[in-house]
Order: C-alpha cells, then sequence, then structure tokens
C-alpha cells in the first residue's frame, strides 16, 4: 500500500501537483516525477477505493516559461491533457466534476 492509499484511507484529502514537470525537482529528488498517465493511473486506483471526494489536482505556474507563449504548458494544461486522458480511463463527468470542483470548493469553505 502506497503512502497516498495510506494517507487517503486515514480520511485526509490529496492534492496531485506538477502535473505537466517531467523532470528532476526538488520534490522529486531521486528520479523524474511521475508522468500524467501514472498520476491519473494512481487517481484511478483512489477511486476504486471510494476516495473520490478526497482527490484534488492542479498544475503549476510558477515561471514565466511555463506559459504557453513561452513555449510551456500554460494554464489550460488539466482541461487541455488531463481531463481527456481521465475520461479515457473511464472517468465519468461527475467524478470529473467531482475532483476539479466540488472537493475544491468544499476545501475552500474550510477558511
Amino acid at each position: 500500500m502506497t503512502a497516498s492509499f495510506r494517507l487517503a484511507d486515514a480520511g485526509l484529502v490529496l492534492e496531485f501537483d506538477l502535473s505537466a514537470w517531467r523532470r528532476r525537482t526538488a520534490s522529486c529528488r531521486t528520479s523524474t516525477c511521475p508522468t500524467i498517465q501514472v498520476r491519473v493511473a494512481t487517481l484511478g486506483r483512489l477511486k476504486a477505493r471510494g476516495h473520490l471526494g478526497q482527490i484534488a489536482i492542479s498544475q503549476d505556474i510558477c515561471y514565466r516559461s511555463r506559459l504557453t507563449a513561452l513555449g510551456g504548458h500554460g494554464y489550460g494544461h488539466v482541461f487541455r491533457n488531463v481531463v481527456p486522458l481521465m475520461r479515457r480511463r473511464g472517468f465519468s463527468d461527475a467524478a470529473t466534476h467531482q475532483i476539479l470542483v466540488a472537493t475544491p470548493a468544499r476545501l475552500w469553505t474550510l477558511f
């Protein structure tokens, strides 16, 4: 069982970030960060275990070079690349809405 599953089983919400980075970063010291395909597969396993309401995803635009105009993946990356892959992997519109809208909205009401 991975740490993600243990955390979800404990009731925590898991947020997956850096979904467009495929190189070593401070958070991925020993290897490259997981690909989008690996991340979506993990989301699917979490969903299958009943943790759909505990998943949120985001992307990282912390440098100008990540903007589309400068060759990066841009702000639309999740909708352009991740959501279509999720749909191909069996995520329904309702499940996608839960991850992208409902869970983040619920979390923002905590503040």
